[in-house]
């Protein structure tokens, strides 16, 4: 439901206009169409760096030994919550994670793995032999674009893990639920702070998709039926 945020258009080829021939007799020199291609935005560029580092087990291998040697060597840090203090801290050593489409929630948990192994992953590209042809290397712009993405896809993840962890979820849930990450985005574009990151855009058109889906649980019999049965089994 999120969309990428990059799109700037450039040229991609470097044939020049054709200049005026001195020769009047001489046929006109035809001038190349220039075709452009549109730049891969975060998102992408985050599927991309996933792809590329998964793609060999020597890849693989290599990004856990970067992870290993940096905790030994207490390379990795972060800023302290609160104090605003740079401290040392020991990663996990984990591997990056797919997005699926058939899967629910993979572009959070893809974002999240991602983010998580930042330092090492700056650390593979910049001494990874295969890594000097990568075209979509991620630059902090776009490392705090995915944060504020992975913020975005948190919401209906919470909402999700809450229905998931009943027992019996019941379609009476589905409406309180869908409603609580709605609010939580809504809650969003109105944070000052969010929105100098221009939240809104990237939330508009989810809050679009979500408006059409909620609008016809109103229109389910389905809907009211289980709504009766909860009530009988709470009373």
């Amino acid at each position: 439901m999120l969309k990428d945020d990059d799109a700037d258009r450039y040229s991609d080829t470097e044939t020049e206009d054709a200049t005026a021939s001195d020769d009047s007799d001489a046929e006109p020199t035809p001038v190349p169409r220039r075709r452009t291609t549109r730049k891969a935005g975060p998102i992408q560029r985050a599927r991309k760096t996933v792809a590329f580092v998964r793609k060999s087990g020597q890849r693989r291998d290599e990004l856990l030994d970067i992870v290993e040697r940096g905790n030994e060597t207490h390379t990795w840090w972060e800023i302290e919550a609160g104090s605003g203090v740079r401290v040392t801290i020991l990663l996990k050593k984990v591997v990056l994670l797919p997005s699926v489409k058939t899967r629910w929630d993979s572009d959070f948990y893809m974002l999240r793995r991602l983010r998580y192994l930042r330092q090492p992953l700056q650390h593979f590209f910049l001494t990874n032999r295969d890594a000097r042809d990568f075209k979509h290397k991620l630059t902090d712009e776009h490392w705090d674009r995915l944060e504020l993405m992975e913020l975005i896809l948190e919401q209906p993840h919470v909402v999700q893990s809450v229905m998931a962890a009943e027992n019996t979820p019941m379609l009476a849930a589905a409406i309180p639920a869908f409603e609580l990450f709605v609010n939580s985005w809504e809650a969003m574009k109105a944070d000052n702070e969010l929105e100098l990151q221009n939240v809104t855009q990237f939330i508009e058109p989810g809050l679009a998709i979500a408006e059409k889906y909620y609008n016809k649980f109103e229109d389910t019999d389905a809907y009211l039926i289980s709504m009766c049965m909860l009530f009988i089994h709470q009373h």
